[in-house]
């Protein structure tokens, strides 16, 4: 009976590294998939057609908060000409446990990233080691009751951003700097910390996603939405690597030159955008973490009849597999201390 439970659990261990599914105890990462799970997140990077795009590109599809709420059409894609994106696949080189977050290292055609998702939250930091996109761009889905909130202006459901993003237009572009004076703001205004602070959330529930932008202002190369009289010597700044659209769901960095910005899912709406956004900013997104974060839920991976996780001990360098059959109804949490007791297969 020994020799055939480890034989099985042999045969579990192979499967596991076969798919790549690599789990602790609050967190999954599928790397034939690209996909990274938490107990608070869950993306993706997958080669789509996405909505007012002729060709496909690779990016971060879904983008689900703790409830399975989708915010991505397709979040952080990268273009390299006019209707052109990068259609490499992801893969995905290294995954190391930090302790606060899980660091990752992933690559595409055009980009070379360090990705770190930081536990019991919903914050993904990316930093870009390289980059060789013209722009990258946010694809987001749009929401039932949507509000565009920032740093520094008034909010704007549907109408009123559309309305300001036409008037910001100039040559077909709502470069940034335009699109805040457009709103009855200034650049300063809307500036903390260096940074853009903004997001999408739905009205009722309070619900979106949350950007933290890098801002690269350009002294006197701006141009007011209203023009003025030539005897008139005012300079504008300007911001020409954020444009954001008249469909309420495409945020555009042209020219984004910036190493490193932050996305997260809010739940309390625009308190909580701009709470967590001057806390990165202010003390960094480690001082949110949660450390005390132990279990991971399986309620909501049930939709696969078998779900197939690799747990790792690196501590003691001892490694623990584990197979979980789940009927999708079942709500089962484990604990890493638990794994060597929860040898069991769920019949």
């Amino acid at each position: 009976m020994a020799r055939f439970c480890k034989l099985i659990i042999m045969i579990i261990g192979y499967n596991c590294l076969q798919f790549s599914i690599y789990a602790q105890n609050w967190y999954t990462v599928d790397k034939a998939k690209n996909q990274i799970t938490t107990t608070t997140l869950d993306y993706a990077y997958v080669v789509r057609r996405f909505p007012q795009s002729p060709v496909p590109g690779i990016g971060i599809y879904p983008f689900k908060d703790s409830a399975g709420n989708n915010y991505s059409n397709s979040i952080d894609v990268c273009g390299t000409g006019y209707a052109k994106y990068d259609q490499s696949e992801a893969t995905i080189k290294s995954i190391t446990d930090k302790g606060k977050y899980l660091e990752l290292s992933i690559v595409t055609g055009k980009m070379d990233m360090l990705q770190r998702i930081y536990k019991g939250t919903s914050i993904l930091e990316i930093e870009y080691v390289k980059r060789s996109c013209i722009w990258n761009e946010d694809k987001i889905a749009k929401l039932p009751n949507s509000l565009f909130v920032m740093h520094g202006l008034d909010d704007m459901n549907v109408e009123k951003w559309r309305s300001v993003s036409n008037k910001a237009k100039m040559n077909g572009e709502p470069f940034g700097d335009r699109f805040i004076e457009a709103a009855g703001g200034t650049i300063s205004g809307c500036l903390y910390r260096g940074y853009f602070i903004f997001g999408i959330i739905d009205q009722k529930t309070g619900r979106g996603i949350a950007f933290l932008h890098p801002a690269k202002v350009t002294s006197g190369a701006g141009a007011p939405v209203a023009p003025l009289a030539k005897s008139n010597a005012i300079q504008f700044d300007a911001i020409k690597d954020w444009k954001i659209w008249d469909d309420f769901s495409a945020i555009e960095y042209f020219g984004f030159s910036a190493k490193r910005r932050w996305i997260y899912a809010v739940s309390k709406g625009k308190s909580e955008v701009m709470e967590v956004g001057k806390a990165i900013l202010d003390n960094g997104a480690s001082s949110l973490a949660n450390t005390s974060t132990s279990s991971i839920s399986l309620e909501n991976q049930g939709k696969a009849s078998i779900a197939q996780k690799l747990f790792i001990q690196s501590e003691q360098g001892l490694e623990y597999v584990n197979e979980f059959r789940l009927d999708g109804r079942q709500k089962e949490f484990f604990h890493s201390s638990d794994l060597q007791k929860n040898m069991n297969i769920n019949k």
